[in-house]
C-alpha cells in the first residue's frame, strides 16, 4: 500500500504541475493566436488586392481595343536595302521612274544618276556584299531581272548597298510594266 499511496502521490503531482503548465500555456496562447489571426487576416488582404488589379486588368484590355501603333516610313526605311539606280539607256527620266517605284517597294533610294556609259543592254544590279544575298534577290524579283544578272562587287566604301543599272531591255523589266 504504501507503494500506492506513493504512485498516487506522484501522478496527483504530475496531474498537477500539468494543470499549472496547461493554465501558463493557456494564458499565452490567446496572444499567439491573435497574432496569427492578424498576420493571416493581413496575408489575405493582400492577395484579395493583388487578385482585383488583375481582374482589373483583364476587364481593361477586353474593353479597350487594341491598336497598333503607326509606323512611320523612317521606320521601314531604317532596315530597308539601300538602292542606287543609274541609266545606262540613255532615256530621260526612266532612272527617276524607276527610282519612284523602287520607294514604293519600300527600298531606300539613295543616288539617282547616269550611269559610267550608255551602252548597257541588258539591266543588270551591283551586289557591293554589304547585306544579305537573299535582299539582293528579292531586289532583282521586284524589278523583273534575273539572278544572273547579279554581279558581286564587294566594297565597304561605297555609300549604298546595291546598285540598279537600267539597260536597253528596260521595256521587258516587270516593273517597267507596273511603271507604265
Amino acid at each position: 500500500m504504501v507503494k500506492r499511496k506513493a504512485s498516487q502521490a506522484k501522478r496527483g503531482s504530475y496531474q498537477r504541475r500539468s494543470s499549472r503548465e496547461r493554465t501558463t500555456k493557456t494564458k499565452s496562447k490567446p496572444n499567439l493566436d491573435s497574432f496569427k489571426r492578424k498576420i493571416n487576416s493581413v496575408v489575405v488582404w493582400f492577395l484579395v488586392a493583388i487578385n482585383v488589379v488583375l481582374i482589373s486588368s483583364l476587364i481593361h484590355r477586353l474593353v479597350t481595343p487594341y491598336e497598333e501603333p503607326p509606323i512611320s516610313t523612317e521606320t521601314i526605311l531604317a532596315d530597308a536595302l539601300e538602292v542606287e539606280v543609274l541609266n545606262g539607256c540613255g532615256v530621260n527620266g526612266l532612272a527617276n521612274s524607276f527610282a519612284n517605284f523602287l520607294r514604293t517597294e519600300n527600298f531606300d533610294v539613295v543616288n539617282i544618276a547616269d550611269a559610267d556609259n550608255y551602252d548597257y543592254e541588258k539591266s543588270l544590279v551591283i551586289d557591293r556584299g554589304t547585306r544579305d544575298r537573299r535582299e539582293i534577290e528579292e531586289l532583282c524579283k521586284r524589278l523583273g531581272i534575273p539572278i544572273e544578272r547579279i554581279l558581286l562587287i564587294d566594297s565597304d566604301r561605297y555609300p549604298c548597298d546595291a546598285t540598279f543599272i537600267l539597260g536597253a531591255d528596260y521595256q521587258s523589266l516587270k516593273a517597267y510594266q507596273e511603271i507604265s
